[in-house]
C-alpha cells in the first residue's frame, strides 16, 4: 500500500474488541498495538475504544504513536465486560460514522449488523474459537457462536 494512501483518502478506522494498549496483557492487545501503529504511519486516522478499568486515570493516553484512544466504562465482569463495551463502541460508531469499524473476535462481532445499518465498512478479525475455551458456560458459548455467525456473515472482510 502506498505510504500516503490512508492520508490522501482520509480513512478513519474505529477499533472495537480490544481492552486497549500499550501495556495491557493479551494476544489481541499485542496484535492491535502492532497493527495500528503501522496503519497510523501510513496516515490512517485510528481511534481505539479502550476499556477504562484496565487503565489508571494517569495512564489514559489521548494519543499514542499516532493512535487516538477513547476510554469507556464497562463492568469488569466476565461475560458482561465485552458485551457492554462493544455495544457502547458500536453506538459511537453509529453517531460518528467512521469509514471502517474493525471488530476483534466473535464476542464483539454480535454488533456488526448494528454498525452495518449506517453502511459502515466492517473488517472482522477472528483471533480464536472462543466458544471452545473451557471458561465459558453453555449460554456464553451460544452467544459466541451467534457472534461468529454474524461477524462472518455481515462483515465486508
Amino acid at each position: 500500500m502506498d505510504r500516503n494512501y490512508c492520508k490522501n483518502n482520509k480513512i478513519k478506522v474505529f477499533v472495537i474488541g480490544t481492552r486497549g494498549f500499550p501495556n495491557v496483557q493479551g494476544g489481541v492487545e499485542k496484535h492491535c498495538e502492532e497493527l495500528y501503529q503501522r496503519l497510523a504511519i501510513l496516515g490512517c486516522d485510528i481511534t481505539v475504544f479502550a476499556r477504562k478499568p484496565y487503565f489508571l486515570e494517569n495512564k489514559q493516553l489521548k494519543e499514542w504513536n499516532g493512535i487516538n484512544f477513547i476510554y469507556l466504562l464497562c463492568p469488569k465482569k466476565s461475560g458482561l465486560e465485552t458485551f457492554v463495551h462493544s455495544f457502547i463502541s458500536s453506538l459511537i460508531c453509529l453517531i460518528k460514522k467512521p469509514d471502517i469499524a474493525h471488530f476483534h473476535n466473535m464476542g464483539p462481532a454480535i454488533f456488526v449488523p448494528l454498525v452495518k445499518l449506517r453502511k459502515i465498512k466492517v473488517v472482522f478479525t477472528y483471533h480464536s474459537i472462543n466458544y471452545l475455551h473451557q471458561k465459558w458456560n453453555i449460554f456464553a458459548r451460544f452467544i459466541l457462536k451467534i457472534g461468529e455467525f454474524l461477524g462472518m456473515t455481515f462483515a465486508d472482510r
